[in-house]
């Protein structure tokens, strides 16, 4: 289920982690990306580790897979909030009233 939620769900940071590596300008979508590889993993190496030693290891899938969600439905939320305020913004604009960025 992790899997599936890291091609689906983890896409569009890893996309976003290529083009900034590619611009040689890595900023957020680079971090998520990197945090995502890791965490993954890790929790493959720790499920493979606990099996051939038959000693427990944190296994931080269930952790990883909500982060994915938790991440996407941010990037989601923070997309949605930065189109209205460019759509009102642009409504606005016929109205002669000028915003100033702070």
């Amino acid at each position: 289920m992790t899997t599936i939620l890291l091609f689906i769900g983890g896409k569009l940071f890893f996309q976003g982690a290529l083009s900034e590596f590619k611009q040689k300008a890595p900023s957020m979508m680079a971090l998520v990306a990197m945090g995502l590889a890791v965490s993954y993993g890790y929790s493959c190496f720790a499920i493979i580790h606990s099996y051939l030693s038959g000693q427990s290891q944190n296994e931080l899938l269930f952790e990883f897979a909500s982060l994915i969600l938790i991440m996407v439905l941010g990037y989601w939320l923070e997309m949605r909030v930065v189109t209205q305020a460019g759509n009102a913004q642009e409504s606005l604009a016929p109205l002669g009233i000028i915003i100033s960025p702070a």
